[in-house]
């Protein structure tokens, strides 16, 4: 029985192994480009959020004063 999970789990790595040689690595400059966008996107979305939040607790406090 033990021998059934040692073989299913060289199985395993071996497809992994097979499946990663399939992989497409981004180039440096790619993986940078995206990097940016990506952090440029969350420092956007966290600047909208704490607007929206000042704003609501603003409104919040007038409503509930």
């Amino acid at each position: 029985m033990s021998m059934d999970i040692v073989d299913k789990v060289k199985r395993f790595l071996l497809e992994v192994r097979s499946e990663m040689k399939k992989v497409v690595w981004p180039e440096k400059r790619n993986l940078f480009s995206a990097t940016i966008a990506v952090v440029i996107f969350i420092i956007v979305v966290t600047v909208i959020l704490s607007v929206l939040d000042y704003i609501f607790s603003v409104l919040g406090g007038l409503i509930f004063k």
